[in-house]
């Protein structure tokens, strides 16, 4: 993933881990703050470019797997929808989200995902709580 300017330059792996992280992990509606700070903003940041791959779990496979989407980009203040695949079993996995400047900062909103958000422990958990965790 890169933050493109109208100069061509691209910001460092901090963004691209953040914006990974976002996707796979972030909760619907709280926004998180790109590490792109006041300067980057000065030479009019126009989108950002996605990633290709993430890792998140596969529910078919029971583990945390490569997950692909085509080339895609987000664009500032335009609600973005990107799907990923998974590259064993082929479930999809996509993301709504917003890009937005919060005062000399860009954030990230995430408006909704499907398959929806897991309201289930982790499987290790599960395990771990037997099978009265759903008395909890």
């Amino acid at each position: 993933m890169e933050t493109r300017k109208s100069s061509g330059a691209t910001d460092d792996d901090e963004v691209q881990k953040t914006f990974t992280a976002f996707l796979v992990d972030a909760p619907l509606y709280k926004s998180v703050r790109l590490p792109i700070g006041p300067d980057a903003l000065k030479t009019r940041v126009d989108y950002l470019v996605g990633p290709r791959v993430i890792r998140r779990e596969c529910v078919q496979f029971g583990t945390v797997l490569n997950w692909v989407a085509d080339e895609w980009v987000a664009q500032f203040g335009q609600m973005t929808v990107v799907w990923f695949s998974c590259r064993n079993c082929g479930s999809m996995f996509g993301v709504w989200f917003l890009v937005s400047t919060r005062g000399e900062y860009l954030s990230l909103t995430k408006y909704g995902q499907h398959p929806p958000p897991e309201r289930n422990p982790p499987n290790e958990l599960a395990a771990a709580l037997g099978d009265d965790y759903t008395d909890f």
